[in-house]
C-alpha cells in the first residue's frame, strides 16, 4: 500500500545487545481504525535469552476480539510468537506458532488447528474482497543466523470495494519476529513514541503508543496512528514517529515525534503541533557526542494559567489543580545522548485508572550513540 494508515500498534523489542534476561514489553487497551479494524486489549514481549538451548531471541503478539472489514473477519482472540536461536553449539534454528479462538472469514468457521500459510479468498456479498493468509509464518537464514517471523493474519485488498482500501492495501493482525544478529562496536540508540502512562513501581498502564525504535546499525523506520488515548485522561490525535540512523563515516541518531494535537483532563491542558526532534552524533568511536534539540509546540494553553503558551521555555514545570505537576518541553541529558518529553505529568490524585504519583508522557524522542 502506497501510503501507511496506521502503522505497528503495541509495538516494543529488544535490539542492539549481547545482554540476556532483557524484557521489553508493550500493550494498549484497544483497536480501532475506522471502517477496517475494531479489537480488544493488544500484548507484546520481546526476550533475550541465554539457557540450555543456547541464545535466544523470542517475541509474542496477543490480541483479544477483533473484528475486521466490518465483520467480514472476527475472531475472539488470537496470539502468535516467533523466535530464533543458536545453540551452544552454534547450529541456527528459528521456531514459529500460532493459536487461535473463534476466527471466522466470510462467516466460515476456521478451526484451531489451521496449518501454516493458509490462503483463503474473502468473498462480499458474493463478490472478491481480499486474500487472507492465517498463521503466516517464514523463516530465511542470513549470515548463517535464522530470523523468523509469524502472522496470525495477513489480509490483502484484490478487489475494487466500498471501504475504501485501495487495491493491494494490507492488513497485518498479530506479527512476531526474531532474529539474532552481531552487535555493531558502536551503534546508534533511541527511540520516539506519542504516549505513555506508568504507575509509581514502574508498570507501564498503557502504551507506548506509536512506539518506534532507531535502527541501530544504519537505516529508517517509521509508524503512525490515527489517534491514542489513556482512557478518562488524555487523547492525543494523528502521530507520525521516524526514526534514523547513519553509522559511515561517522555515527548519527535522529527522532522525530510529532502529535497533531493532545487534551488531558477534557481540555485542562490542550497543546496542537507537539513536535519532540531530537539528535545525537558522533565523528569517532572516542570522540565526545553532540546533541541537538529542535522540539516544540505550535501552541498551548492549560486552564488558569495564561502564561504557558506555545513557547513555553525548556523544562518549565507548573501544578495544574486537580491534575497535578506538569513539566514541558523537559530535556534530559547524558553523556551519550539526549531525551526529550514535550509535556510529563505527575498525577496528584487518582484518575481513571491511574492512581496518585502515575506519570504521563506526551510527545517522547530520545536520541543516543553508543
Amino acid at each position: 500500500m502506497a501510503n501507511l494508515r496506521s502503522g505497528p500498534t503495541s509495538y516494543s523489542g529488544v535490539s542492539c545487545t549481547s545482554l540476556a534476561g532483557l524484557t521489553r514489553k508493550n500493550s494498549v487497551a484497544s483497536l480501532n481504525l475506522p471502517g477496517v479494524l475494531t479489537g480488544g486489549a493488544v500484548s507484546t514481549t520481546s526476550k533475550s535469552i541465554s539457557d540450555a538451548r543456547g541464545r535466544t531471541a523470542e517475541a509474542t503478539s496477543t490480541v483479544g476480539a477483533i473484528n475486521l472489514l466490518k465483520g467480514a473477519v472476527t475472531a475472539k482472540a488470537l496470539s502468535t510468537k516467533a523466535s530464533s536461536t543458536v545453540s551452544l553449539a552454534g547450529a541456527a534454528s528459528g521456531t514459529n506458532s500460532m493459536t487461535l479462538v473463534g476466527l471466522t472469514i466470510g462467516g466460515r468457521t476456521v478451526g484451531a488447528d489451521v496449518s501454516p500459510n493458509t490462503t483463503l479468498a474473502l468473498n462480499v456479498g458474493g463478490k472478491p474482497l481480499a486474500k487472507v493468509v492465517i498463521n503466516e509464518q517464514g523463516k530465511t537464514t542470513v549470515n548463517g543466523l535464522v530470523r523468523a517471523y509469524t502472522r496470525a493474519l495477513h489480509v490483502t485488498v484484490n478487489a475494487k470495494n466500498t471501504l475504501g482500501l485501495p487495491i493491494g492495501a494490507e492488513i497485518v493482525v498479530g506479527q512476531s519476529s526474531a532474529a539474532l544478529n552481531a552487535v555493531p562496536a558502536g551503534f546508534a540508540t533511541g527511540n520516539g513514541y506519542a504516549l505513555k502512562a506508568t504507575l509509581l513501581n514502574g508498570t507501564v498502564k498503557s502504551g507506548p503508543h506509536a512506539y518506534m525504535s532507531v535502527p541501530c546499525a544504519g537505516g529508517a523506520a517509521h509508524n503512525s496512528t490515527a489517534d491514542g488515548s489513556v482512557p478518562g485522561l488524555v487523547s492525543a490525535g494523528v502521530t507520525t514517529v521516524d526514526t534514523k540512523s547513519t553509522t559511515v563515516p561517522s555515527t548519527k541518531t535522529d527522532v522525530n515525534s510529532t502529535i497533531a494535537s493532545a487534551s488531558v483532563l477534557g481540555g485542562l491542558v490542550k497543546a496542537t503541533g507537539i513536535k519532540a526532534e531530537t539528535s545525537a552524533s558522533r565523528l569517532a568511536p572516542m570522540s565526545p557526542v553532540v546533541t541537538t534539540d529542535t522540539s516544540k509546540f505550535l501552541s498551548v494553553k492549560v486552564a488558569g494559567l495564561p502564561a504557558i503558551t506555545g513557547a513555553v521555555a525548556p523544562n518549565t514545570k507548573v501544578r495544574v489543580p486537580g491534575l497535578g505537576s506538569v513539566t514541558f518541553h523537559k530535556v534530559e541529558k547524558t553523556a551519550t545522548g539526549i531525551r526529550v518529553t514535550m509535556v510529563y505529568i505527575v498525577l496528584e490524585k487518582l484518575l481513571g485508572n491511574l492512581p496518585t504519583n502515575s506519570v504521563v508522557e506526551l510527545g517522547v524522542s530520545e536520541s543516543g550513540v553508543r
